[in-house]
């Protein structure tokens, strides 16, 4: 068994199954690769960070004793009321919310911009804990990747919230109408992102273009790049639906500065991606994972300065 770095739940290589989701053979050791690999690279769990961990509105700082080197999620008592700090002061109310949207309903949430935190309260332990699974292996990203966030359960069992601003009230309808759509009502969760690029540079990105791009957020199976009608795309497959619904909150809308193009993000309605092709535009990382090089390119390219 192998322990995963942030202590949340053991490996079982030899059964190909990581956070309890079955793999196709040969797909395990790709997948740890992809999770052991951003965190080296993020640095996640070893930069040391400095917050002010109080609010004047709600408290939010855990008197308990924190072991140095062991996440405080490892000794919180599990919650439907989860703790993210290390917000950028500029952090709105939509972004918040987004974190929670592959995952379930929002009960209530609080932002306090002035000491980067927040309180969100899912509508089940359950769901609150696969939430905060996720983000400890990919922590959330803002300003385009040059921000992380760090995510625990709180000390808080639920939120007693004397009133509720507009724009929290209208982000909780938005999210929560968005899972209803999204989630709920379609069981075939989509793994394939289709992506477009407006408008369409003079230089064509390739596959580990794109990877870079969303690595951060789940293990890639495959990526496929091409034009069609002029119009500058891409297909990615991830390894779990949720890791697709979270790049594509993330990333849709964002600019390529290089590029001078944004990226447009739509499920994609193929099930999964099948290779012609086997060059610049396309790649396979099960059949061909990353080699040692391309690890070394790839942690250098992610390791903040």
């Amino acid at each position: 068994m192998f322990l995963a770095p942030d202590g949340v739940k053991p490996f079982d290589l030899s059964l190909g199954c990581v956070f309890g989701s079955g793999l196709q053979p040969g797909q395990s050791d790709n997948l740890l690769l992809n999770r052991l690999l951003y965190l080296a690279a993020t640095g996640y769990g070893l930069r040391k960070r400095s917050f002010n961990t109080t609010s004047e509105t709600v408290s939010v700082s855990s008197k308990r004793p924190r072991v140095e080197g062991m996440p405080m999620a490892s000794y919180v008592l599990p919650s439907r009321v989860l703790h993210i700090r290390g917000l950028p002061a500029d952090t709105t109310e939509i972004e918040i919310v987004k974190l929670a949207m592959p995952f379930g309903p929002i009960a209530n949430f609080v932002l306090t911009k002035k000491t980067g935190q927040a309180l969100i309260e899912m509508t089940s332990v359950e769901v609150a804990a696969k939430m905060l699974e996720y983000y400890q292996f990919y922590p959330p990203l803002f300003r385009g990747g040059e921000e992380s966030a760090i995510l625990q359960f709180s000390k808080y069992q639920s939120l007693e919230l004397t009133g509720i601003s507009r724009p929290v009230s209208e982000a909780i309808a938005m999210a929560n109408e968005h899972f209803l759509h999204c989630v709920a009502e379609n069981p075939m969760r989509p793994r394939v992102l289709r992506v477009f690029l407006e408008p369409t540079p003079h230089n064509q990105l390739n596959y580990m273009d794109y990877f870079k791009i969303f690595y951060r957020y789940g293990a890639i199976l495959r990526i496929i790049v091409f034009k069609m009608s002029g119009r500058s795309q891409a297909f990615v497959e991830f390894h779990s639906p949720i890791s697709a619904h979270a790049a594509l909150l993330a990333v849709n809308g964002q600019v390529l500065p290089l590029y001078a193009a944004t990226m447009r993000i739509e499920f994609s309605r193929q099930t999964s991606l099948e290779l012609r092709q086997d060059d610049n535009t396309s790649r396979d990382f099960v059949a061909q994972p990353l080699s040692s090089q391309e690890e070394q390119d790839l942690i250098k390219a992610l390791t903040p300065l």
